[in-house]
């Protein structure tokens, strides 16, 4: 999780995106998109991540491997 937070944010900042935008974009807080990144919120929604990454134009995408 804290891996994926990281490439999100690191994409936020290449598109030049502040907080307050994302914030806007979002409909979320913009202290509490700060503590996402910031890995203060250890278990986010996955409503919470999809509106993060969709407001930066991201996609997340989850897999699983059986054996």
């Amino acid at each position: 999780l804290q891996a994926m937070l990281a490439a999100l944010k690191r994409h936020r900042e290449a598109q030049g995106l502040s907080l307050a935008d994302v914030a806007a974009r979002s409909g979320m807080d913009r202290s509490a998109i700060s503590r996402l990144e910031n890995g203060v919120y250890v278990n986010p929604t996955l409503d919470t991540l999809y509106r993060y990454a969709e407001a930066i134009h991201a996609e997340i995408g989850f897999t699983v491997n059986v054996s």
